[in-house]
């Protein structure tokens, strides 16, 4: 697995009153999301990327696609 390091300033962190476990957990998964979406990388690897299941992953990129479909209407 490669390691990459983003740089968050600590004001973001604080304003959506997320800790720093909270912040990597939601990078990891909206960067698994991106690859999935917009590049095409398996489920799989999708996955591993999120720190997830394959199912749980599947459970979270139908959950993304309901919030979506809600802000059409």
């Amino acid at each position: 697995m490669c390691n990459i390091a983003v740089e968050i300033p600590e004001e973001v962190v604080y304003d959506t009153k997320m800790n720093v476990a909270q912040t990597q957990e939601f990078i990891k998964r909206q960067v698994a999301l991106g690859y999935y979406v917009s590049q095409g990388v398996s489920i799989g690897y999708c996955a591993q990327i999120a720190g997830m299941t394959k199912e749980d992953f599947i459970k979270f990129i139908t959950g993304k696609v309901f919030e979506l479909n809600k802000t059409w209407f």
